[in-house]
């Protein structure tokens, strides 16, 4: 038995084309997943994109974790030394390139020189630390989506244009869709029994108001099908007679200048969309 365990000692384990897949598929998950979440535009007047030298420790992590498995281990510094020198492919290449890479280098260095037999049994931890530790992780994780749904992802409309999510979930919640949720769900349902569900999808985008455009229209008290002649009549209309200098006392004056807000806000939705589409129509021609 003792002579056994000497051996193992001494022979590293042999190549395991499963673990080593593994380790590589859940790296690279890790790593993604972190580069997905860091916020393209600043939030707050900060540049986050500084977070991307910290992609090698999840590149990391996700390599030692698998590779930690059943009866080996090993360290996470290797992978962690690998990781990082591969990070100067992203100043290079592209991401999706620099990332593979790197992940298959940290996975190499970590099968090389890191990972060794388990000889000694591995202390169990108490149940309630397990499961704090599990719930920790999984709460990480599920911040990391959460970043990059709030922050960088984003849908698209049926002229192709593109709306960041947040806002486009903002626009939901003031649309006609909503305020009469019951009934747009009874309609959908009939729509997609008789258009079927790819024309029903189209529909669905259009009734949630991504842009706010049905919400703008709502605002100014005109039909979506007004020209931007009636658009800009309406607006000036409306700013005139709600313009928070008219109003006497102060409570009137905040409700003024709440009222006006929206008003120019919708204005300028109305005038973007305007423009966009007459620069788009100008191309096609």
């Amino acid at each position: 038995m003792n002579q056994n365990i000497q051996n193992q000692e001494k022979v590293t384990p042999p190549f395991s084309t499963l673990r080593f897949t593994g380790m590589t598929v859940v790296a690279y998950l890790w790593s993604t997943v972190a580069s997905m979440a860091i916020p393209e535009d600043d939030v707050g007047s900060i540049n986050w994109k500084y977070l991307h030298f910290f992609l090698p420790i999840a590149c990391a992590l996700g390599v030692w974790s698998v590779g930690n498995i059943g009866h080996e281990t090993g360290t996470p510094w290797w992978s962690l030394a690998a990781a990082y020198a591969c990070y100067p492919l992203f100043w290079y290449v592209d991401e999706s390139t620099a990332c593979t890479v790197m992940v298959l280098v940290s996975a190499m260095a970590f099968d090389t020189l890191s990972k060794q037999w388990q000889t000694k049994p591995k202390p169990r931890k108490r149940f309630l630390r397990r499961c704090l530790t599990i719930g920790a992780c999984a709460l990480l994780y599920s911040s990391l989506w959460g970043s990059y749904l709030y922050f960088n992802a984003k849908i698209t409309d049926g002229e192709g244009e593109e709306i960041p999510l947040n806002e486009a979930v903002h626009h939901f919640f003031k649309s006609p869709w909503w305020v009469d949720v019951k009934q747009s769900l009874v309609d959908t349902w009939e729509f997609a029994q008789q258009h079927g569900w790819y024309e029903t999808w189209s529909q669905i985008v259009e009734l949630s108001d991504p842009f706010g455009e049905q919400n703008a229209f709502k605002v100014l008290g005109i039909s979506q099908m007004a020209r931007q002649s009636e658009i800009n009549s309406a607006c000036r209309h409306l700013s005139v007679k709600y313009h928070p200098d008219k109003a006497k006392g102060e409570e009137e004056k905040k409700i003024a200048q709440t009222k006006f807000y929206e008003i120019q806000q919708a204005c300028e939705l109305l005038s973007n969309k305007h423009a966009k589409r007459r620069q788009k129509n100008q191309r096609s021609q």
